[in-house]
């Protein structure tokens, strides 16, 4: 299914909206499950209906994105921010029927309470399409999510939070490093280190099981196959060996659809094989049924 025939986001200050096109792909007891677990760290939301079209808002106001407070978060800030997140794997064990699948973990999805540091996730009570187990899964990315953003941004960098990640990376810990006395130099002032993603600044951002993909050359193919895709996509039948490619230039993104046998979409809208379509930053993009948000960094 395409995004259009299931959902679609609207986005507005101190709110995001996300209405379902199609009342059978929305999960009622998940949403009744999920309200009972707003104050153990899922962003509060609420259900309305209206023409058969049902849509959950999510209240963000108390909130901000981890994307935008990561470059001036303190050590101890983000060190908060690390074990609520891996409290909420504890979450998803304990309550089968939250499906972990339906949490978004993409940096600009993480949604932190700034009183205490505490990360919220925005779940989307989706019918699940299948019995696998991704749990494994979903933790093995939230851990390499953390690794990589630890070893992005220099400003939580300390002994403590060192040994957490070298835990979360099955590296040895090790114990902190007293530094040498020296006298009191006064710092460089320095911008906030922002991430970086491949040589185009390009990132698919998941809405599944499948990892996010960077993409890192003018020319990326995307599909299931590990040896001839650059971007391997999990978890779908659906998706072609090589399905789509992204190519960049002049600093823009195309997509182009590879003749796959379930299509290509961008917002709903199925791409004819072999043209190249302009995708712009916040679009849906559709590989098969494996959905993705397109962000240009």
């Amino acid at each position: 299914m395409t995004s259009n025939e299931i959902f679609y986001e609207q986005s507005a200050p101190g709110r995001l909206s996300v209405i379902f096109n199609d009342p059978k792909y929305y999960d009622e007891s998940g949403f009744r499950m999920l309200e009972s677990q707003f104050g153990r760290g899922f962003v509060p939301c609420k259900k309305s209906a209206a023409d058969g079209i049902i849509t959950i808002d999510y209240m963000l106001s108390q909130y901000a994105s981890l994307y935008d407070l990561l470059p001036y978060m303190k050590p101890a800030m983000f060190r908060n921010v690390v074990i609520s997140l891996l409290d909420k794997i504890k979450i998803f064990r304990e309550i089968p029927l939250l499906k972990c699948e339906n949490s978004y973990l993409s940096v600009d999805r993480i949604f932190i309470d700034t009183s205490r540091y505490e990360a919220y996730l925005v779940y989307l009570p989706l019918k699940a399409e299948g019995d696998e187990d991704c749990l494994p899964y979903f933790e093995k990315k939230l851990k390499d999510n953390l690794v990589k953003i630890y070893n992005v941004y220099q400003n939580v960098q300390d002994p403590a939070n060192a040994n957490l990640i070298a835990q979360l990376s099955g590296a040895a810990a090790y114990p902190p490093v007293t530094p040498p006395v020296t006298p009191p130099v006064a710092p460089p002032v320095t911008p906030p280190v922002t991430p970086t993603y491949g040589a185009g600044s390009f990132v698919l951002c998941s809405k599944g099981a499948t990892p996010d993909i960077e993409i890192n050359k003018d020319e990326f193919v995307i599909g299931k196959s590990q040896q001839r895709a650059d971007g391997v996509v999990i978890g779908s039948n659906l998706v072609s060996r090589v399905h789509c490619k992204a190519v960049i230039r002049n600093g823009e993104c195309s997509i182009v659809d590879l003749n796959s046998l379930n299509g290509t979409f961008i917002n709903g809208n199925k791409l004819v094989p072999g043209a190249e379509y302009r995708i712009a930053d916040g679009a849906v993009l559709s590989v098969a049924d494996v959905q993705f948000v397109f962000r240009k960094r």
